[in-house]
């Protein structure tokens, strides 16, 4: 629903994609005015609800609307994970590490304005990080570091110990936030921010629980940028209405599972589409008693069944139209990290046929028996897991579906548990779930620590009913919290190499995260009336709509025809 410069656009009814026109124009397609009457060149796309959305501008939120993160808020720096190189200057020019690897020092971007209008400084940076430092409910990335002005230009991070890869999540993964507004905040994780000041380059402009639209910041620091006047998230019920809404010409962009999508999407001359394979699908379970899970799933030979049963190639065919990657039980990204994977791993590439005889020995050599039903149990409890995940969310149902039949003969049973967006992120922050579909994604670098840290760190997790982000499984390992202490101190690549053995050889066996193939990311575009997308020749940003920062690179750096 894209209406530009160069080619105005009628509207077009979606009741069933919940779509909300503003206004009108002649000629085919949907299109909307800018809130400002001005301009017209607003993209649609689709927010992450897939009902309504509830209100939410604040960046550190787990909840927040899509388009906060790097749209409104931005990052010091932008580490592109679909390539190598250096962290881009965002509201950071430059960095650098004392010897001793504890100090960092970093310039912040001068003539940079709030949308408000009061001027960025070193002391918005200082005062964003020490608030994340000393508020736990937004520390899900463990940042310790003591932030410290130097100059309007210069501040200092102080860590109590080296801190040479996980200091770049602070430089590219943290929302730096204005101080005058913030520190007037009585709880800063409970804070909605409807009126939402940044330095992005799109502003808040309006808000309803079918729509809501940014609008292009006028007062952005980079110059020319962005073309667009603005960008419209709207509600979809599901995949195939995605499908139905990108062939319409009323979604520019979206990142949804497509089957056959050569056969639809090839003939379409102004729709372009990139597969990227970057997160890791799996099951996500609650595994870790002492943090109050509860079930047959906490018991690790339960998981490591369910992991040898997987026919991984019938999965991809029948659920993913082959869009899927192998993937690594040491959670190693394919083909990326394959330096890193241990040689003491037995299997470092999940076999892509399943083994129902090495599920069956697993579970009989944990003491669980078949029941009449054919189902295995112990000490009363069945094999039997309902899977949440997202109404809508075809190839996920489909993917749960496809394992309960690969499963049901080896006497486990799963079923697809469908939900609201909203009430699935709740379950799985809070842990009330055995089992749900969930993507693992790589994190701020390139090499396996930092999905290490993100998702198998004690620090990372909490007791069942806190919020757990991004560590949902609750898993807990001494070992594997000391091997990523000392990976986080050292540039030495054979240490290195030895502590990721050491992660390596627990998670595989532990599995708390049970590996179900590199999920296939589809991102689709319209081009009639805009250029610049990424491609496969050019990965300059992960192209999914839900990825941040990524989303703010390439909205600000598209093009009008």
């Amino acid at each position: 629903m894209f209406t530009s410069r160069k080619r105005l656009a009628g509207v077009a009814a979606l009741a069933a994609t919940a779509l909300l026109v503003t206004s009108c124009q002649s000629g085919g397609g949907a299109g909307e005015e800018s809130a400002s009457g001005g301009g017209d060149a607003i993209l649609t796309m689709p927010g992450a609800s897939s009902t309504q959305f509830t209100e939410n501008f604040n960046p550190f939120s787990t909840t927040a609307l899509l388009g906060v993160q790097s749209t409104v808020y931005e990052t010091l720096f932008f580490v592109n994970r679909a390539a190598e190189g250096d962290p881009v200057p965002v509201l950071g020019t430059e960095y650098s590490y004392n010897d001793e690897g504890n100090v960092l020092t970093i310039n912040t971007r001068e003539g940079v304005s709030w949308s408000d209008g009061e001027p960025f400084t070193a002391n918005d940076v200082v005062f964003t990080l020490n608030l994340i430092a000393n508020t736990p409910a937004l520390n899900t990335g463990g940042f310790d570091g003591v932030a410290e002005a130097v100059s309007d230009t210069e501040l200092t991070i102080t860590y109590p110990k080296p801190d040479v890869l996980n200091s770049i999540g602070a430089l590219s993964s943290i929302y730096i936030v204005p101080e005058h507004i913030w520190s007037e905040v009585e709880d800063p994780a409970t804070f909605i921010n409807q009126d939402a000041v940044g330095t992005g380059p799109f502003v808040v402009s309006d808000f309803s629980p079918q729509s809501y639209l940014l609008e292009k910041n006028e007062e952005y620091w980079e110059a020319g940028k962005p073309e667009l006047d603005g960008v419209r998230y709207v509600s979809l019920s599901g995949n195939q209405a995605g499908v139905d809404s990108i062939l319409n010409g009323d979604v520019d962009w979206m990142s949804m599972f497509i089957p056959e999508v050569d056969t639809l999407l090839g003939p379409e001359e102004d729709v372009e589409y990139v597969n990227t394979v970057q997160n890791q699908l799996s099951l996500v379970t609650c595994s870790n008693v002492e943090l109050g899970c509860t079930g047959p799933q906490t018991d690790p030979a339960v998981r490591q069944a369910i992991y040898a049963a997987m026919d991984r190639d019938q999965l991809n065919s029948l659920a993913f139209s082959n869009l899927n990657g192998d993937v690594s039980p040491t959670y190693a990204l394919l083909p990326r990290d394959e330096k890193w994977i241990s040689p003491s791993i037995e299997e470092p590439v999940a076999s892509n046929k399943g083994d129902a005889a090495k599920a069956e020995k697993l579970l009989t050599d944990a003491g669980f028996a078949k029941g009449a039903d054919g189902i295995y149990a112990k000490d009363g409890e069945r094999l039997s897991f309902s899977v949440k995940t997202v109404t809508g969310w075809t190839d996920w149902i489909a993917g749960i579906e496809t394992m309960a039949q690969q499963l049901l003969p080896v006497g486990i049973e799963l079923k697809a548990e469908q939900m609201s967006w909203n009430e699935w992120t709740e379950a799985t922050n809070t842990g009330n779930f055995q089992m749900l579909v969930n993507n693992l994604w790589p994190g701020a670098g390139s090499e396996p620590y930092y999905l290490y840290k993100a998702f198998f760190d004690s620090e990372s997790t909490a007791p069942v009913g806190e919020s757990a982000n991004p560590n949902w499984a609750r898993y807990s390992n001494p070992d594997v919290d000391a091997a990523l202490d000392v990976l986080n101190g050292t540039t030495d690549e054979s240490l290195k190499m030895e502590q990721y053995a050491i992660i390596q050889e627990a998670i595989a066996e532990d599995m708390p995260y049970i590996p179900i193939q590199s999920y296939g990311s589809l991102s689709t575009f319209r081009t009639d009336v805009v250029t610049g997308w990424p491609s496969d020749d050019d990965l300059y940003a992960l192209p999914m709509v839900w990825q941040a920062p990524d989303y703010g690179q390439v909205l600000k750096n598209l093009t009008l025809k």
